[in-house]
């Protein structure tokens, strides 16, 4: 699916092949985030700030901020941020710098 990103068949196809790969990635941090296992959980939360990251780059280069705001509506419909400030691992440093990025 990443790959269709970059074939050449216009806006409406690189938008879809977009919106194609946030749903996978979106459908893969929500099986890592159940998966209560210190390293899972740390590798979802490196995953949420990827996903972050290349939709505000996609902001950038397109001037639209939509993907953000999908990745964003999604967080907050699944709940994800309650869920990673659960004081279960709030004591590992390398957790926290993970949540702070995110």
């Amino acid at each position: 699916l990443a790959h269709a990103l970059n074939v050449d068949g216009g806006a409406p196809a690189r938008d879809e092949a977009a919106r194609r790969v946030s749903e996978v990635n979106q459908a893969m941090i929500e099986a890592m985030l159940k998966v209560p296992t210190f390293n899972m959980q740390l590798e979802a939360l490196r995953e949420i700030k990827r996903s972050l990251a290349e939709a505000a780059r996609t902001r950038d280069r397109r001037g639209s901020g939509a993907q953000l705001k999908g990745i964003v509506a999604w967080m907050d419909a699944k709940r994800v941020l309650p869920h990673i400030l659960r004081p279960t691992y709030l004591h590992h440093k390398q957790y926290v710098d993970q949540v702070a990025a995110v």
